[in-house]
């Protein structure tokens, strides 16, 4: 278990299940391998879930994401989010079925092709296929 302090962090998980917590402040955190638990905290925060099966929940702030490869189940905060189902340098789906809530902010989604429209939140504001 990682958890960031009061001000701008990096934590980045490693090979195995992590629980990575970020504070206030704008943090960078990172899963790795494995299925991960990562919590975003306030503040503008940049989350990459990596390689497993992540739980990513954004808190507030304006908060970039990227799931990755792997059943990502993805909520956003309060504040405007952006969130990429995968890998976001990629074209190629990577046929996971991930599961994304949008909060109360104006969401936008980029999800992989293989996602059926039940898996995203009738909240998300924005959607993007592909």
């Amino acid at each position: 278990t990682l958890v960031g302090g009061a001000g701008n962090d990096v934590l980045h998980g490693g090979g195995d299940k992590d629980a990575l917590m970020g504070s206030t402040g704008n943090d960078n955190i990172t899963g790795g391998y494995g299925a991960d638990e990562v919590i975003g905290g306030e503040g503008n925060d940049t989350i990459l879930g990596g390689n497993g099966p992540d739980t990513i929940i954004a808190g507030q702030g304006e908060d970039f994401i990227v799931g990755g490869p792997g059943v990502d189940e993805i909520s956003a905060g309060a504040d405007d989010d952006k969130i990429y189902t995968a890998n976001r340098n990629t074209t190629e789906s990577d046929n996971s079925k991930d599961i994304v809530y949008c909060g109360e902010g104006n969401d936008e989604v980029w999800m992989n092709t293989s996602m059926d429209e039940d898996e995203v939140s009738k909240d998300c504001e924005i959607l993007h296929e592909g």
